[in-house]
């Protein structure tokens, strides 16, 4: 399984919302693509994504740029993946039950089951949980 380079840049510029959203100040794109090292292009197409899923909201004029549309606390990885992603099925055939032959499928389960998974961590951990971790591991000390 792979995650899409969209959705991994994605995660990205989120966490960097994120740990920026004391500020009052919005953060412009511009920023965000040079430190991440991300295409400013290809980031806009994927900002555009978020802030339609709701999640970034932005702010027109020369102190204009990007925020968190509400506290990292009460955002899902699972918002920020499905609005990526479009869902967390592994395999296609598995969405909506559109294969005719999933009754018969002797692999059925094995997917629903993977997907189950990966949906349920995802659900289980908030933008902030995020933020905290990788806080957490730069700030260790080694001896």
């Amino acid at each position: 399984m792979n995650i899409s380079t969209k959705t991994r840049y994605g995660f990205r510029f989120m966490i960097y919302l994120g740990m920026n959203e004391s500020s009052e100040e919005s953060i412009q794109l511009g920023e965000i693509a040079d430190k991440e090292e991300i295409s400013l292009k290809y980031l806009e197409k994927i900002v555009q994504i978020l802030k339609r899923s709701g999640l970034v909201s932005v702010k027109r004029g020369p102190k204009g740029g990007y925020r968190l549309s509400r506290e990292s606390r009460n955002i899902s990885l699972l918002e920020i993946y499905e609005s990526l992603e479009g869902g967390c099925s592994v395999i296609d055939c598995s969405i909506n039950g559109e294969c005719s032959k999933i009754d018969k499928c002797t692999t059925a389960e094995i997917w629903k089951g993977l997907s189950n998974v990966i949906s349920s961590y995802f659900s289980s951990k908030t933008l902030e949980d995020i933020i905290i971790e990788h806080k957490n591991r730069n700030h260790m000390f080694y001896i």
